[in-house]
């Protein structure tokens, strides 16, 4: 299977631009109190954080680029930092924010910096549904550093600005060749790597979310 990246769009024209729509007290005020879409009838279940700090740039996000590993249907993809929810956990919040520290060493604390949960996704890998739902959360996470403890599933983090990140100017598509048929997929290249899948559907759920009507 080979995937081939193909980019264009237009610089942003759009009115908000994305560096007017970018602000803590925004998102906040978008999530809160919402109830996200859930998912009923999967097997298994699993939560990601998206964790957001202030920057001279403005909000940046944080990804991870998953460690390359066989048997890891996600290896090498860049994604949000969480994992499949473990029987002791009491729920999915608590699912993302303890993966959050055994992936990447950031703990967070949900009552200070949980801005709100997005809607609750359907698994996918290599064209294929799988029988698993994800739910996003939101953080704010203003002390978090530069450098952070990486488990030996992650091999990278990257701090992205918002403003950069829905920059349409970044919008490409991955192509890949399957079971004969060519497909394309929408992706955001940006800074050497490649966003897209079940990322980048949480995503553009974010941005719907924050962005006014």
């Amino acid at each position: 299977m080979g995937v081939m990246l193909s980019s264009g769009a237009a610089p942003c024209e759009s009115s908000p631009c994305p560096s007017s729509r970018f602000s803590l007290g925004r998102i906040a005020g978008a999530l809160r109190d919402r109830e996200p879409r859930t998912i009923e009838g999967t097997t298994h279940t699993a939560a990601v954080a998206l964790v957001l700090r202030a920057s001279g740039q403005g909000l940046e996000a944080l990804f991870i680029k998953r460690a390359e590993h066989p048997q890891d249907p996600w290896s090498g993809h860049v994604g949000l930092p969480g994992g499949r929810a473990e029987s002791h956990d009491p729920g999915l919040l608590y699912t993302a924010i303890r993966e959050t520290e055994e992936e990447i060493g950031l703990r967070l604390v949900w009552d200070r910096d949980l801005l709100g949960a997005l809607d609750e996704t359907r698994a996918s890998a290599r064209t294929k549904s799988i029988d698993m739902k994800i739910a996003p959360f939101v953080f704010a996470a203003e002390e978090a550093p530069d450098l952070l403890t990486l488990s030996d599933e992650v091999a990278a983090t990257h701090w992205i600005p918002l403003v950069d990140l829905f920059d349409s100017a970044h919008a490409a598509s991955v192509t890949m060749r399957h079971a004969g048929q060519t497909l394309r997929f929408p992706a955001i290249e940006i800074r050497g790597l490649t966003i897209w899948g079940l990322t980048l559907r949480m995503l553009r759920n974010f941005e719907t979310l924050i962005t006014p009507p």
